[in-house]
């Protein structure tokens, strides 16, 4: 089970760390961070309960279709 809370500012991360590493909180997953990109140095990379991943929301056949077909539009509008 998983739930989602929220876009960057609303998760304490420097909270959410200390709760992974202390297993008060089973496991994270994150695709927004306090810093974009998650830094190198982050401790979410090195733990085993979290899931750092960029965020690809959009990364879908559909979305990326309709996202070229409204900048072709677009083009022809200012043309």
């Amino acid at each position: 089970m998983y739930i989602l809370i929220a876009r960057d500012g609303v998760v304490d991360e420097p909270e959410l760390i200390h709760a992974l590493q202390q297993s008060m909180i089973r496991a994270a997953g994150q695709d927004v961070f306090a810093t974009e990109a998650l830094p190198a140095d982050s401790p979410l990379i090195g733990l085993l309960n979290a899931v750092p991943r960029p965020y690809i929301g959009s990364a879908t056949h559909k979305t990326r279709y309709c996202m070229s077909e409204l900048a072709g539009s677009d083009q022809v509008a200012v043309l």
